[in-house]
């Protein structure tokens, strides 16, 4: 995502100021990004790639709905892709599932091979009860990363081992979670999600052993960043999105 630079001194000056956050993005140094943009957050109007980098901090720190304004303010502005990427995959951490889906499609309609766009979906689709839907997207993700000759991604697998649970396979989610968590490349973050998928799959087949040590050794990665204003929000999502009657049905 990015504007053609000029030799106009105010778009210099713009192009340095995106480079810079960017950098501190790429280093997640979250308060200096914020700090970098707020010429162009405070303009009128606003820079939209600016309000897009600004969302992607929103996104990290775990705020979806500042993240969702972000991204809204900025295709508002300026339609693309990554954005519609950045405010699909927080309208479904918001519990927006139905929204997040026709953010999907929209993203699909403009990248159809989007495999981010296509994981998203998925999701939401399995958070929604769709679980053939959901399984069909997987399918198609996974034969994408076949494809182009890559290992399937570990999110894809997790988010497998959910749905496994769901359609009350709890054996086999537990498997894919092992094969997960024995990859020597998987990021910390999902190797903690991945064991506590697998204790909550024991915990459901009875393997009450195994589902203790799965949740100890995923304790023992550590916790993420905790924000107790992104937890409220999150709550509040819920209770706003999350029927009775889908309670009942999500494992």
């Amino acid at each position: 995502m990015g504007k053609n630079s000029s030799q106009n001194p105010a778009q210099t000056h713009r192009t340095t100021i995106i480079r810079s956050a960017r950098e501190a993005l790429r280093q997640n140094q979250l308060a200096q990004v914020v700090r970098a943009l707020t010429p162009l957050l405070t303009a009128s109007p606003p820079d939209a790639e600016a309000l897009y980098i600004a969302g992607l901090v929103a996104e990290r720190q775990l705020r979806p709905d500042d993240a969702i304004q972000l991204a809204r303010q900025s295709l508002a502005t300026m339609s693309h892709p990554d954005t519609l990427r950045l405010l699909a995959s927080s309208l479904r951490k918001a519990g927006d599932l139905q929204e997040a889906i026709r953010v999907c499609d929209q993203l699909l309609a403009v990248r159809p091979n989007s495999k981010e766009a296509l994981a998203i979906k998925s999701d939401a689709l399995q958070e929604s009860g769709e679980l053939d839907t959901a399984e069909a997207l997987l399918d198609k993700l996974e034969a994408a990363f076949q494809t182009e000759g890559q290992e399937t991604h570990p999110s894809v697998i997790e988010t497998r081992a959910r749905l496994r649970i769901q359609q009350g396979r709890f054996d086999e989610a537990a498997e894919l979670c092992d094969s997960l968590i024995h990859r020597k490349d998987i990021a910390p973050v999902l190797a903690r999600l991945a064991y506590f998928t697998k204790a909550k799959a024991c915990d459901r087949a009875g393997r009450y052993p195994d589902a203790f040590d799965a949740a100890t050794n995923a304790n023992q990665i550590g916790n993420p960043f905790f924000d107790p204003a992104s937890y409220e929000s999150s709550i509040t999502n819920i209770i706003k999105h999350w029927s009775g009657e889908r309670f009942d049905k999500y494992p």
